[in-house]
């Protein structure tokens, strides 16, 4: 199979649905956004809204959908998550997704891969022996982005004449990489959703501030704890994570101690980590739990100071203060003082 002669494969584009094929197949069937309230596509919107709620539930439930069934709900799901406006939601699903579609392709031969790398993502992939396959090094660099693993850097691949080469797993995890990538970029909509979905995403947008992961975004979990009193440089580290960008070994482990330090606990941090695209939740738990002094030599670590983030390259600005913790407290406390005034000030006048 090869992008130049495809054919209507409703169960590979079940399996792959962002292929350009598969999109060409939906757009045929002409369905509006307004049409999924009618019953002839009741089925169809029911698919979209399970999947968004495995997602909000963090369930994964084995049902074995109809080819056409699970390749029209794709799109429905992409405009439902637009309209719900979430982006730990979309970075949720982008990783389900994901990792969907690792699964599969691991399944697939040699040309189906090479047909979905370039139906899917305009890549072009040249097989070569051993199961080895070449990618042009401006494609690899986009979607290597989404790992912080040393391994994917450029500069530690085989490249020749412009063509990085990989084995024929590694190709797998970067095609799902790049779906998660794609996926997370969906533009969140700022008008009121269409008639006939409005009611579903507004149950949706109630049934997520129930979770944990949507609570996250204001790190609310543990108590009143919000990123409003983050230092610029922890503020800047927590929204890469969230927003499924690469960070470092070391930004990371500099979160999680502050994060340790104001009050979150375990759970609540791996749950922030769960929006990377390497993310492993073993060995993401044995990370935290060590550097809380859980796990190895029971030494908790501590936030370092201002003048070592400058030397590791993550300080944004000169924020007055010898600790990021610093900065945190004394925004908590001004906050406090403030709140303070103004009810003494109400009392006053009363």
């Amino acid at each position: 199979m090869n992008a130049k002669n495809s054919v209507i494969d409703l169960s590979l584009f079940a399996r792959y649905p962002f292929l350009s094929d598969a999109g060409n197949y939906v757009s045929m069937f002409n369905i509006d956004i307004d049409d999924l309230s009618k019953p002839e596509h009741n089925e169809i919107l029911q698919e979209a809204i399970r999947e968004i709620y495995e997602v909000v539930n963090g369930v994964s439930e084995v049902k074995h959908i109809d080819d056409y069934i699970k390749l029209m709900a794709f799109p429905v799901i992409l405009a439902l998550l637009s309209y719900i406006g979430s982006k730990p939601l979309i970075n949720k699903y982008a990783i389900k997704k994901a990792k969907e579609v690792e699964e599969a392709l691991r399944h697939e031969n040699d040309d189906v891969l090479c047909y979905v790398a370039s139906n899917g993502f305009n890549w072009t992939i040249k097989p070569t022996e051993k199961s080895v396959f070449a990618i042009n090094f401006k494609d690899y660099l986009i979607a290597s982005a989404m790992f912080n693993d040393q391994s994917w850097k450029l500069i530690n691949q085989i490249l020749i004449n412009g063509l990085v080469y990989l084995s024929k797993s590694r190709l797998i995890r970067l095609m799902a990489a790049e779906v998660q990538r794609r996926i997370m970029q969906i533009e969140l909509k700022r008008e009121e959703p269409p008639e006939g979905i409005r009611s579903i995403v507004l149950k949706i947008r109630e049934a997520i501030k129930k979770t944990i992961f949507e609570r996250h975004d204001y790190l609310e979990v543990s108590g009143p704890i919000n990123t409003e009193h983050f230092p610029p440089c922890i503020l800047s580290i927590y929204n890469d994570l969230i927003s499924g960008k690469s960070v470092s070994h070391i930004a990371r482990f500099i979160l999680t101690t502050f994060l340790v330090s104001i009050g979150l606990d375990v759970d609540s941090i791996i749950n922030i980590f769960q929006r990377v695209a390497d993310y492993d939740p073993d060995k993401t738990r044995y990370q935290v739990e060590h550097i809380v002094g859980k796990r190895g030599s029971r030494t908790k670590y501590a936030t370092p100071k201002c003048e070592n983030i400058k030397t590791m390259g993550l300080c944004l600005g000169n924020c007055g203060v010898k600790h990021p913790l610093n900065v945190y407290r004394r925004r908590i406390r001004e906050k406090h003082e403030r709140k303070n005034f103004f009810e003494k000030k109400v009392q006053g006048v009363l």
